[in-house]
């Protein structure tokens, strides 16, 4: 199984996301509906048994939208439990789970011996643009 190459523009590629998303996701608070999944959700914040994610919708305690989300909803948890409310924390988690991504993809590419050119910028673009 070829390995990823530990190569300059691997290394480039997450160092950069880190300086260009590191520091402003750990600084900023909940974005979007972020407080609403988290605070007043008794699944995220454990009054409820977390096997009730696989029969919930996303949205239970707001209501029904027809979201069926039961890893993100455990997911959440699991940062609850680990942060409480401090916000850096789900973002540093978010911040892991993305670079682990970005290094899933790079290998990926390196296994189809196409980590170079137009896939690599591919993945770099992937990597800092920001709605992701």
């Amino acid at each position: 199984m070829p390995r990823l190459p530990r190569s300059p523009p691997i290394l480039l590629l997450v160092g950069g996301v880190l300086l260009a998303w590191g520091p402003t996701l750990l600084s900023r608070g909940f974005s979007y509906d972020d407080a609403e999944l988290i605070v007043g959700n008794p699944l995220v914040e454990g009054s409820l048994p977390a096997g009730e994610a696989f029969g919930r919708d996303y949205w239970h305690h707001r209501g029904v939208s027809g979201h069926y989300r039961p890893l993100s909803t455990l997911s959440l948890r699991l940062d609850r439990a680990l942060w409480g409310e401090r916000v850096a924390g789900y973002h540093a988690t978010n911040l892991a789970l993305f670079l682990l991504l970005v290094l899933l993809a790079a290998r990926l590419l390196a296994r189809a011996g196409a980590l170079r050119g137009a896939p690599l910028a591919g993945l770099a673009l992937f990597a800092v643009h920001p709605a992701l």
